[in-house]
């Protein structure tokens, strides 16, 4: 009986410190601790119960303190190997004004558990608040020195309160953030590396610690961006070269929208919605900032498609304001809206974007961030109950071309700027739909998957063969391989501007004969494969409609065309 009353007020303490109710929690800790429940159960007791008192008000009594920090200091006695404890007792000096003494808890809480955001916010306060030396330089010396031991607990006493004498200090402010982050507290050296960039935009250390801070949250795109930024103004700094290429690995295994989309609200967010409500229109190539195109899209009515998804595969503009201006007509007119790009959107005009970003893939993570505050979508959805929206990254590469699958002269592209090489751009996009192109989607044998990129996944879809070498940059048979895995009912694609609703051959296998190369193997293909750019006469093109497949033209009203 005794042990339920302990848990039950234990639990009933919680829930009140969760709520805000401090005095409460601390009445239920209390209640719990006479149980006598001994061992870790009860060390654990006291830490709480010095949490809610030390916590009461935004500035609890000198009794409530103290009692507090008695409780603190036998939670540490119970468990001394327990970084919360001494974080507890901590929190109690803080509160007493005992500086030099907390700063001491602090710094062995965060020895036993270096990744405790809150231990290093303490220590950071108290050591602003400890007496410390007179001059920066000096415990700048010792925080130096504490660095280098790896004593960073220490190391960030001191750098602290070097940075209370001079706040705006860079170095400080860098070997901070440094310290931080070989914490673990990235959010903290996160804040400590944006000053500096702020203060010293041409210091690549900044940048690096910038960098370093993003990845260590996972952010890792943000990251490889603020790495390719510092290297911009500082070429050949190797510590953001080697930066950037551990973000390039790291990019399609870490960053949420490659690895975790799933995990998004709006993956799952129409899942119950009836696919017999839904239509679902595809275009490409609407180069708005070209031949008046925008108005096309302005066109369009304004309620005729609410309940509809639109698919967009590539090449809406040269750049970020043309993406912009197309994807605020175009995103209200649909329930949903989903985009990919093409080689159009990735150019770096000069004297328009070469100078705003340093590549393409810091303009393909700007361009993102930018459509998703729009409301336009770039990662899978199931959009109704087995109907299923799946974007796939891509590029082109020689081999497309089955007459002569060699490099040609010819540079296609010459505005974009791809870190791993032009070359190998293709494999790299491709691989940042690992994730997205893995089965699994399909759930049941009535379920509909529609896939899209910009360029053709594969060889036998018509090209301007006139044209000299363009069948090099046109394709990626590669990337059928993954519409095959996905079993796309359709694929629409983009770039070639000849609209097409066709099937084609047999799916690819990869010839070991031929150094791996893809040709049709034995089994069927039963993907559709439809293109219609608007360059090239097309318009919105309907491939669900309500409940089942659809191949018609619908008109900027809402009407079927002839």
């Amino acid at each position: 009986a005794a042990g339920a009353s302990m848990e039950a007020h234990r639990d009933a303490g919680n829930r009140a410190y969760r709520g805000g109710d401090k005095a409460g929690a601390a009445r239920h800790y209390r209640l719990a601790l006479q149980a006598g429940p001994g061992g870790e159960e009860e060390a654990t007791l006291h830490s709480n119960l010095a949490a809610a008192l030390a916590t009461s008000s935004p500035a609890p009594g000198a009794e409530e303190l103290l009692e507090a920090l008695r409780h603190a200091r036998r939670a540490a006695e119970l468990r001394p190997g327990w970084f919360r404890a001494h974080a507890r007792v901590g929190l109690a000096l803080k509160g007493l004004g005992e500086f030099a003494q907390a700063c001491r808890s602090y710094e062995r809480a965060l020895e036993l558990q270096p990744s405790c955001e809150q231990s290093a916010e303490g220590l950071m306060d108290c050591a602003r608040g400890a007496a410390s030396p007179p001059f920066a330089a000096s415990c700048k010396e010792q925080g130096d020195a504490a660095f280098r031991a790896k004593n960073y607990p220490r190391a960030l006493v001191r750098y602290t309160q070097a940075l209370k004498e001079a706040p705006t200090d860079a170095v400080l402010l860098s070997n901070r953030s440094a310290t931080l982050a070989k914490m673990g507290q990235f959010a903290l050296a996160l804040f400590d590396a944006q000053k500096v960039v702020k203060a010293e935009p041409k210091w690549p250390r900044g940048h690096s610690r910038l960098g370093t801070a993003l990845h260590g949250l996972g952010q890792v795109e943000a990251a490889y961006c603020a790495y390719a930024k510092g290297l911009a103004r500082c070429p050949g700094e190797k510590p953001l070269q080697q930066g950037m290429a551990r973000a390039i690995v790291d990019m399609p295994r870490v960053e949420r929208r490659f690895a975790n989309w799933r995990e998004f609200p709006k993956f799952s967010m129409d899942a119950r919605r009836p696919p017999g409500d839904v239509r679902v229109f595809c275009i490409s190539d609407l180069h708005v900032d070209q031949h008046g195109n925008l108005g096309w899209c302005k066109m369009l009515s304004e309620t005729a498609f609410k309940n509809d998804v639109l698919i967009v595969a590539g090449d809406v503009g040269d750049t970020m304001r043309a993406v912009q201006a197309a994807f605020q007509e175009l995103a209200p007119r649909f329930r949903r809206t989903f985009f990919i790009f093409g080689n159009h959107e990735m150019w770096l005009r000069p004297g328009i974007e070469d100078k705003t970003y340093p590549d393409s893939l810091c303009k393909l993570a700007a361009m993102e961030a930018m459509l998703s505050q729009l409301g336009v979508e770039t990662t899978p959805a199931e959009v109704a109950e087995g109907l299923f929206i799946v974007p796939l990254y891509s590029w082109y590469n020689s081999q497309w071309d089955e007459s002569d699958p060699r490099p040609g002269r010819l540079v296609h592209d010459s505005f974009c700027r791809w870190p791993m090489g032009r070359d190998r751009a293709w494999e790299y996009l491709l691989g940042l739909n690992a994730s997205r192109s893995a089965r699994g989607l399909k759930r049941r044998r009535e379920d509909y998957l529609i896939s899209f990129s910009h360029f053709l996944p594969r060889a036998d879809l018509s090209c301007p063969w006139g044209v000299p070498e363009l069948a090099k940059a046109v394709g990626c048979k590669e990337l059928d391989l993954q519409v095959s895995q996905l079993d796309s009912d359709v694929h629409a694609f983009g770039h070639t501007h000849l609209n097409c609703d066709t099937e084609c051959g047999n799916r690819y296998e990869k010839d070991g004969g031929q150094q791996g190369r893809l040709s049709p193997g034995p089994r069927r293909n039963a993907t559709r494969y439809v293109q219609s750019a608007l360059e090239g006469g097309g318009g919105l093109y309907c491939v669900w409609n309500r409940g089942h497949s659809s191949g018609r033209r619908m008109g900027p009203e809402g009407e079927w065309a002839r």
